[in-house]
Formats: structure tokens, sequence, C-alpha cells
């Protein structure tokens, strides 16, 4: 019994469930689609439609913890270890209908169209994790510190004969400020030096990915016969990234604390990076079904963090925060995609000795001045061949053909951080947090589409009209082939921007309610606020906002393809204020 009283049991359960239904109805006036009218003829005419789609999501987590703290140690040194398991669980269900062609307004249920409206969708995906961890942390004089941990999971996403996948990760520290050599400099409060090692794993992947699996809803002949397709390839060694990261920091109080400051050196190394392998179409298989662990990633960077409390009295206050952080990213081996000098992924590329999200298409070479006889006329929009040559190209091979990496041009910022201010007088407090970004750059795929007449029919920007010719030789003077241009498939360098900007992010003014108003309320607390978001945005950035995530649907697409913008909402301004009161 004595020995069990050192020893606590905690175990967690989380439980997530989220129900989804959207149900949608378009009357005649905001659709029209394809009928048959009573000549028989095959007409576009106002048509009715609607959609029901459902999404159910359940989530389960079970976390077991077994803590040691362990006795009969040295006054000086202290000494404590866990153990525990880990599981976790979800489930996505899904299915959608549409229908077209209702009697009338007042019955919108997709059971009331008179036809179906292409195939009703509906499937299930979802994934597991199971592992086991421990932890060991020492501590002697409250000077030295030491902490190192383990964990292994198994993971459904994993391939088929891969079992579990170690992590692990040490620490030290080193109370500089206990030194004899720091012991008597008042300025310096406290001072310490830390070092870290560790492997992280990232399964941020998609369901089944490795298991090889078919895709259903593909009949033929006259959608006769039922049939499916395979649509990735099986991969049993298939493995999550590791991620091998070293880090030496060091902390400083000066002044009573009154300036603290953090900053850190770190290098990781990211291993088995996640992408697709491209296959010969003589395979059968489309050219990206085999997902595989292929290439190295290194990225190297700087933190600082500074937070300084300029003025501290009783009645008023002020206390700066500053973060910065810059990064230096490099691919450093393509794995299995060598033989391709690297994976083109879109308008960028995966490529040896590249940062990662390096642009790869044809270079603009602006407007033609005057006519150069057969090559082009006055106003023709021309790119650069690999030479270095200017011409006008007429099919979009001639624009894959001139594709070259864009040195030094890249989706992923090298520099970024924060500021924030806070002030405090009496009751009333303000907060102002300005955030930026530097050094990337922008494709804005949205600016391609609104410069070209394209067979979609986007909103056009009025540079149209006064910029490069919409007709490339040979098209006809009403304009029929104008979307045919190949320089509308296909953007160039010409929608390359600088990602760079500064940002008001929130301003918050606040008032606590003063002791006598919460005794008359009969509350423990109370404050009044108003907070502005996204008030100000500094750039030279034409496109929206700079700061977006991309329109990507899977984890391994936002990694791979950071700084393409393609209608991306921009970030709401908002203005909100409230009130908050602790009973």
């Amino acid at each position: 019994l004595d020995f069990l009283k050192h020893f606590q049991f905690r175990t967690e359960i989380g439980f997530d469930y989220i129900n989804n239904v959207n149900r949608e109805y378009r009357n005649r006036f905001l659709r029209r689609s394809f009928s048959v009218n009573s000549l028989g003829d095959t007409v576009l005419a106002p048509t009715t439609a609607a959609s029901d789609y459902r999404q159910a999501y359940l989530s389960l987590s079970l976390t077991n913890y077994l803590k040691f703290n362990i006795p009969s140690l040295p006054p000086d040194l202290k000494a404590q270890a866990y153990v525990g398991t880990s599981t976790y669980r979800n489930v996505t269900k899904f299915n959608g209908v549409s229908s077209e062609l209702f009697p009338n307004d007042y019955s919108p249920l997709v059971s009331n169209g008179a036809r179906q409206t292409g195939i009703p969708t509906g499937g299930e995906t979802g994934y597991a994790l199971v592992g086991g961890f421990a932890r060991g942390a020492l501590q002697y004089k409250n000077q030295y510190f030491f902490e190192a941990t383990a964990r292994a999971d198994a993971s459904s996403r994993y391939g088929s004969n891969v079992g579990y996948v170690p992590a692990y990760s040490a620490s030290l520290g080193w109370s500089i400020k206990q030194a004899s050599f720091l012991a008597d400099v008042s300025s310096i409060s406290d001072a310490k030096l830390r070092l870290s090692y560790g492997r992280s794993l990232n399964s941020a992947f998609g369901n089944y990915l490795s298991r090889g699996y078919y895709t259903g809803g593909q009949p033929y002949i006259d959608i006769t016969f039922p049939g499916q397709v395979p649509s990735v390839l099986q991969n049993p060694a298939f493995k999550p990234e590791m991620q091998d990261q070293i880090n030496a920091g060091i902390d400083i109080g000066l002044f009573g604390n009154r300036v603290q400051v953090h900053a850190d050196l770190y290098r990781k190394m990211t291993q088995n990076v996640v992408q697709f392998l491209r296959l010969p179409s003589s395979s059968g298989y489309d050219v990206e079904s085999l997902i595989s662990n292929s290439g190295k990633i290194k990225n190297e960077g700087a933190e600082l963090g500074v937070t300084a409390t300029a003025i501290s009295q009783e009645d008023f206050s002020w206390t700066i925060g500053l973060n910065s952080s810059f990064n230096y990213n490099k691919v450093t081996d393509i794995g299995k995609q060598k033989e391709l000098q690297g994976q083109e992924l879109g308008y960028q590329k995966f490529t040896n000795g590249r940062a990662l999200s390096t642009f790869y298409m044809a270079e603009y070479a602006g407007v033609a001045e005057s006519d150069n006889g057969t090559f082009w006329k006055k106003g023709d929009e021309l790119i650069y061949n690999l030479k270095g040559e200017k011409f006008r190209p007429t099919t979009v091979a001639q624009i894959d053909s001139a594709r070259r990496v864009q040195k030094g041009k890249t989706g992923i910022p090298k520099l970024y951080g924060g500021l924030t201010n806070t002030i405090t007088y009496k009751g009333f407090d303000l907060t102002v947090l300005v955030t930026w970004a530097a050094s990337n750059t922008i494709l804005d795929l949205k600016e391609h589409n609104q410069s070209y007449v394209r067979a979609e029919g986007n909103n056009l920007r009025t540079a149209v009209l006064n910029g490069p010719n919409l007709y490339y030789q040979g098209s006809t003077a009403n304009g029929t082939q104008a979307f045919q241009d190949p320089l509308s498939q296909r953007a160039t360098t010409r929608f390359l921007h600088s990602g760079s900007y500064a940002r008001l992010k929130n301003v918050q003014l606040g008032y606590n309610l003063p002791a006598a108003a919460l005794k008359q309320l009969r509350v423990q607390a109370g404050r009044i606020f108003l907070e502005g978001g996204n008030l100000l945005t500094l750039t030279s950035y034409k496109g929206g906002d700079p700061e977006f995530a991309g329109n990507f649907q899977t984890g391994l697409s936002a990694n791979m393809n950071q700084g393409v913008n393609y209608y991306n909402v921009p970030q709401l301004r908002t203005i909100m204020a409230g009130l908050s009161i602790t009973f």
C-alpha cells in the first residue's frame, strides 16, 4: 500500500458528434436547364431544382495516464515518470441527391422533382489511431533539467505491412542565473539555456490511400452496365512523414523580469515526404495513383520573442510584445521522382535544391510594341522560350515547353511575426495586434481567369479593354475564337505578385466595471468591450487578401501548393461589441 500511494491514474474520454443537413432549392428565376418542349425540341429554359446533402461525423478518444512520483530521493533531486495509452477513432458518413422540374415552389423536397439530376453521392470514411507513450523528468537543485519522451503509434492510414512507428524526444535545461558567474549580476533576473532533439510524426493525409481502392458510379455503354475504376494503387510499405528537429534556445529576464527575451535556432529535417508518384499511362491507372514516401525537406531558421513592460504604475501600464520568425526552406531529395527532375504540382515544382512551393511556369515578356512580321503583331502578349527569346505562343504546348523554375519565388513566407501593445488605465484596457509576412510570392489565378475571354464566361477586368490583344493570329473579327487564346489556358509570371503585407489584425478596447457597480449587480466580474478585426492591411498585392490558406481539398495539397490564390474569399472585417459577466 505504501508503494501504491506514489501512483496516480487518470482516464480522459472524448466524444464529438456533428450531424449536418444541407437542403437547397432554386426556383425558376434562379436557374436554367435543358429540357424538351411541346414541339420535341431541346431548349434552354427556366427550371426549378433542389438538392439534399447530409453528413454525420463521429469521433471517439480514450487516453489513460499512470503517473509515478519517485520516492526516497536526495532533497535536491526531483523525478517523476508516467506511461499511458491512447486510442482515437472517427467515422464520417455522407449522402446526397438532387432533382429538378418541380410543379410549384411550395413543395421543395427532392422527392417531388420530376427527374433526378446527376448520380447520387454517398460514402463512408474514417481512420483509427492507437499508441502508447512514456515520459520521464529529472530536476536537480532547480538548476538542471532533463526530460525524455517516447511513443509508438499504429494507424489505419499506414500501409498494411507497417506496424507501430516510434517517435521520441529529449531536452536539457540549465538555469545559468544560479551559476556563480551570473549570481551577482543584478540586471539579469533570470536566464536559462535550452537544448532539445526529437522526432515527430505527421499522418495528416487522406484515409485509405495506402490500401488501394476502386471508385464506383462509373457506368459504361450508355450507362447500361455499372462499373468501377481503380483510383489508388496499394502501397503496403507506406509510412507517416518523420520530422527530426534540433533546437537550441535561451530565455533571459532583465530588470526584475520587466524585459523577457526568448531566442531559438532550429533545424528540422523532414523525411518520408508524402507525395503521389507519377505512373505511365500504359499502366492503366491515373498518372498519380500511387502514394509513397519519397523525398526530404530541410527547414532552418530563428525565432525571437520579446516582452517588455515599458510602464508599470498603479493606475497605468504599457506592455509591448514582439515575436518574429525567419525560416529557410529547401528540398534536399526528391526520392523516386529523380528521373523526372522533380514532381510538377500544377504551377509549382517539387525539385532538388529549391524551396517548397517554388513556382514553375512560363515567363511573361510583356506586350509587343510593334509588329514583327509573321511572329507577332502590335499588342500581342509575349513570353520567353527557354533560350530567352520572345515569342507569341499559338498553342498550349508551346507555353508548357517554355516553363521554367522561377528562382527565389515561392509561396511560403521567409519572414513573419507580430507586434502587440497593451495599455491599461484604471478600469480601461486597450490591446492592438499587428501581424506581417514577407518574402513570399502569390499566383493570382482569379486575375488570370478574369484577364481573358474564356469559354466559361468569367467576369472580365476593365484592364482587358486596354491590355494585350484578345485574339491570337487567325482569330475571326467577330471574336468567336477569342476564348481559344492559349494564354487563357495557362498562367504565366504575369500573374505572380509579392505577397508581403502588414495587417492591423485586432484592436480591442475594454472597460472593467468597478467594485461598487459589481456589488450592486451582485456579480463577481463584469467587462464591456469593443473589438475590431482585420481593420487595415498594407500590401502591394491587388488580388484581395494576401493572407490566405488556399482552396485545397487535402492536407497534402495544402503543404505542397502554398501561395496559389484561386477565388479565395478574403478574411472578414469585423466590429463587435460585447458584455462579459461572471456570477
